[in-house]
């Protein structure tokens, strides 16, 4: 069964050793913009250099919710890096 509220976002750089990361990427800056979300799991990096790009999964309540954030950050700029 695919699912269509799961969205991951790779290439964004953050600061992982930050402990309210997860509750930042929630909020209206972030990925809250799109949806109302009932996960989020980052895929720290092995190496704890601060603003290394990272994966993201976010899953919404919403489908459509998901399909907004993959059409609005898809190809977006971060950090020098792009977002996918």
């Amino acid at each position: 069964m695919r699912r269509q509220n799961l969205v991951y976002v790779t290439g964004l750089r953050l600061n992982t050793s930050d402990p309210q990361l997860s509750e930042k990427l929630r909020g209206d800056q972030f990925f809250g913009q799109y949806g109302r979300i009932d996960k989020i799991v980052v895929n720290k990096p092995k190496e704890s250099r601060s603003m290394q790009p990272v994966g993201v999964y976010i899953t919404y309540f919403d489908k459509h919710d998901a399909a907004l954030c993959i059409d609005m950050v898809n190809g977006t700029q971060n950090a020098g890096g792009v977002i996918r």
